[in-house]
């Protein structure tokens, strides 16, 4: 299981982590949200299912669109 606090403190640089609820990190893209998959090098978009707050950053738990 990934320590989202740990995992937090590793990307200060970012103003904004997102989450999707198997717990992989994304980032943002001319406004889109997108699953960073390094194992297929393909990115997938998600849906926003909740909006958090931890240590001033903004955390977004979301998923994938179901097909």
């Amino acid at each position: 299981m990934i320590n989202i606090c740990h995992k937090l403190d590793y990307q200060q640089n970012l103003n904004k982590a997102f989450l999707f609820k198997e717990g992989a990190f994304l980032s943002t893209y001319n406004l889109t949200v997108f699953v960073i998959n390094q194992q297929l090098g393909y990115c997938f978009k998600i849906v926003l299912f909740q909006f958090k707050t931890y240590l001033n950053k903004s955390i977004f738990v979301c998923s994938f669109f179901r097909n």
